[in-house]
């Protein structure tokens, strides 16, 4: 009998680590499911409906987590270290990120915004008033000028936007696209401000990367 009830919690607690494993994919399986649900109900179009579920895919890579809830139940410090790890790749890859401070550097990480833009996408419309900047994770980015003519690409580690971040007033001067799937890290101005000011060269530092690219692309429109 003492093997048979031993035999039998070893299963129990096998089982269980089984669902525990397996509970996140079948939370995302369950998502999906309703979500497609969703769709018919609303009768979407078979390319909303395939871009919705492409968007799940890569958001959620088949495991669906309650990050928030999760988050909330651990320490700032816990926070800014998973945060550090998230984004280790980002600053590995960022020239901008290269020879800051690592008070600094966890600051900025700390304030960064995850986003995801499907193909297609527009990311920044040329005319608007922008109040943020944005990193590549992952993705190719197109800018194009106010006339519609290509500048060029952009792809993991680099960056776009700054303008937004030290001439308030300026208005976009590009238009960003999405050539692919990507994922974003956004940095909004207020952040920023708040992050960098203890940093007058940083600031500079961005300023002068700032005014060339705004420079550069009036410069582009006009020629062409």
């Amino acid at each position: 009998i003492l093997g048979t009830l031993v035999l039998c919690y070893l299963v129990s607690q096998a089982m269980l680590m089984f669902k525990g494993r397996n509970s996140s994919k079948l939370r995302y399986q369950a998502t999906v499911a309703q979500l497609k649900q969703y769709m018919r109900h609303k009768q979407l179009d078979k390319n909303v409906q395939k871009r919705f579920l492409t968007y799940y895919e890569f958001r959620y890579q088949h495991h669906f987590f309650r990050e928030s809830e999760i988050l909330n139940t651990l320490s700032s410090q816990m926070k800014l270290e998973i945060g550090m790890h998230s984004c280790r790749k980002l600053v590995e890859n960022v020239t901008f990120f290269n020879n800051l401070p690592v008070s600094l550097l966890t600051r900025i990480v700390s304030q960064l915004k995850s986003e995801i833009f499907l193909t297609n996408d527009v990311i920044v419309r040329s005319g608007q008033t922008g109040n943020c900047m944005y990193f590549i994770a992952t993705g190719t980015v197109a800018i194009y000028t106010e006339l519609g003519r290509e500048i060029c690409h952009l792809e993991d580690g680099a960056h776009f936007g700054e303008i937004a971040l030290v001439m308030p007033d300026e208005r976009r001067v590009a238009n960003v696209i999405a050539v692919e799937t990507c994922e974003l890290y956004r940095l909004d101005r207020n952040d920023f401000v708040k992050t960098i000011h203890p940093y007058p060269m940083l600031w500079d530092r961005i300023r002068k990367i700032a005014t060339e690219r705004h420079e550069k692309t009036m410069v582009y429109d006009a020629s062409h």
